[in-house]
C-alpha cells in the first residue's frame, strides 16, 4: 500500500512537471521593458513600462512606440533578474517595432523564433500571449484568446476615427499596415508582448481599444517586419521621437506621479451559474485574482414523499479546492435509476459530496451561492 501510494504521487509530480514546464520555458524569454528619460517629454518622472521578447541569436524584441528616444532602457527577466540597461540597434518604423541589445552580456543562444505560418491562414486558431499588463512584476499568460476571421485587417480599420489623424502625423504604426486581429485584451504594458502559435512567434502585440478591455485588439504578423539599422532611418527615427506617444498612440503604457495603477480587493457575490475567472467579471476589469471565501450548499431530502431543501454554510479553506464549476452529474444516482432527489446539471458544486440514499437525497453537492475576494488593478 505505501509503495503504491509512493508511485501515486511520483506520477502526479512528473505530469504537474510535464504540465508547467511548458509555460515556465516559454516566460523565462519574455521580459519586463523600463525606458526613462524619453525625448519627447521633459518630465523626470514620466516611466514607459511595456513587454519584451528575446528572439533567438538577435536581441530583444519590443514596440517602438515605448522606447522611442528614451535615453535609459533597461530590462529584467520574469525572475525579476536585472538585465542591464539596453539601447536600440534596429527598427521597423511602420510597423512599430524595436531590436534592442543589451550593453552588457546576456544569453541569446535560446529564445523565441519567428513561426512561418502565413498570417491569412490562421484565422480561428488559438493563440497566447504572454506580457506585463499594467506594469506588474510577473509575466501573465493569455491562453484563452484566438486570431479572428478574416485574420488581417488594415490598421485604419481597428481605430476609431478620433485617433486617425494622430497616427497619420506619427506614421508609426502606418494606418495602412496590415495587422492581426487577435480577440485578447492588450492591456497597457503588453505593447510588445509575443502572440504565440505552438510556440512560436506569430505576432507581437501593439494595441486595442480602451486599454484593451473590449478585446478589439491588434497584433503585428511577424511576416511583415523588415529591421533595418536605427541610423539608416535618419531623420525619420529623430522625428518620431520627439513625437508624444501618449497623444497620439493611445496604446502606450505610460506610468507617472499624476496617474498610476493601485490594486484594490471588493467582495462579490456568485450566484450557481456565474463563474468568476475570466479577466472581467460582474464589470470589474483589470482582475489579477480571485480567492473563494465561503459558499453555501443546499441539500434536497425526501420528506413525506415530498422534496425539501436544507442549507450549509462553510469558510472552511478544507472544502474550497472541492468546489468546481461546470456540468456535473451523479454517477451513483445514476447508476440506482433514481430521480427524485438527484441534483446535476450546471453551475457550482461541491465534488464528492454526493450521496444517494433513497431517504438522503443527494447530499450537499448543489452549491446555490459562492463568495469571492476581487483583487483588480485599477487608476487613481
Amino acid at each position: 500500500m505505501q509503495m503504491q501510494s509512493i508511485k501515486f504521487i511520483g506520477v502526479i509530480i512528473y505530469i504537474t512537471f510535464i504540465w508547467l514546464s511548458p509555460c515556465q520555458a516559454q516566460e523565462q524569454y519574455v521580459v519586463r521593458i523600463t525606458a526613462e528619460s524619453c525625448a519627447y517629454t521633459d518630465k523626470p518622472e514620466t516611466i514607459n513600462i511595456l513587454t519584451g521578447f528575446i528572439l533567438k541569436d538577435k536581441g530583444i524584441i519590443t514596440a517602438l512606440h515605448g522606447v522611442c528616444g528614451c535615453k535609459t532602457i533597461t530590462a529584467e527577466d520574469a525572475s525579476g533578474r536585472g538585465l542591464g540597461r539596453m539601447s536600440i540597434t534596429s527598427v521597423d518604423l511602420e510597423n512599430d517595432v524595436a531590436l534592442l541589445s543589451p550593453q552588457s552580456t546576456i544569453d541569446l543562444s535560446s529564445g523565441f523564433e519567428f513561426s512561418s505560418e502565413i498570417p491569412s491562414k490562421i484565422g480561428g486558431k488559438d493563440v497566447t500571449m504572454i506580457g506585463y499588463g499594467h506594469g506588474v512584476k510577473k509575466p501573465k499568460t493569455t491562453t484563452i484568446a484566438k486570431v479572428r476571421n478574416p485574420p488581417l485587417l488594415w490598421l485604419k480599420d481597428c481605430i476609431k476615427n478620433e485617433h486617425v489623424r494622430g497616427l497619420k502625423e506619427r506614421k508609426s504604426p502606418d494606418i495602412g499596415t496590415e495587422v492581426l486581429d487577435v480577440e485578447m485584451s492588450i492591456a497597457p504594458g503588453c505593447s510588445g508582448a509575443p502572440v504565440l502559435l505552438n510556440g512560436k512567434v506569430v505576432g507581437i502585440a501593439n494595441g486595442g481599444l480602451e486599454e484593451g478591455a473590449t478585446s478589439y485588439c491588434w497584433a503585428i504578423p511577424v511576416k511583415s517586419i523588415t529591421l533595418s539599422s536605427k541610423s539608416s532611418q535618419e531623420p525619420e527615427y529623430s522625428e518620431l521621437a520627439r513625437k508624444n506617444p501618449t497623444s497620439t498612440l493611445f496604446i502606450s503604457d505610460v506610468k507617472n506621479s499624476e496617474k498610476k495603477f493601485v490594486l484594490k480587493t471588493t467582495y462579490q457575490d456568485l450566484d450557481e451559474e456565474v463563474n468568476c475567472t475570466k479577466s472581467e467579471c460582474l464589470g470589474i476589469k483589470n482582475i489579477q485574482s480571485v480567492e473563494i471565501v465561503s459558499f453555501t450548499s443546499g441539500k434536497r431530502v425526501l420528506s413525506n414523499g415530498k422534496e425539501e431543501y436544507s442549507y450549509f454554510y462553510s469558510e472552511d479553506p478544507q472544502y474550497f479546492g472541492r468546489l468546481k464549476f461546470g456540468k456535473w452529474t451523479n454517477p451513483q444516482c445514476e447508476a440506482k435509476g433514481l430521480k427524485v432527489g438527484v441534483s446535476q446539471g450546471r453551475g457550482w458544486h461541491l465534488l464528492g459530496a454526493s450521496t444517494c440514499g433513497t431517504g438522503s437525497g443527494d447530499g450537499i453537492a448543489d452549491v446555490i451561492k459562492v463568495k469571492v475576494k476581487i483583487s483588480y488593478l485599477t487608476l487613481e
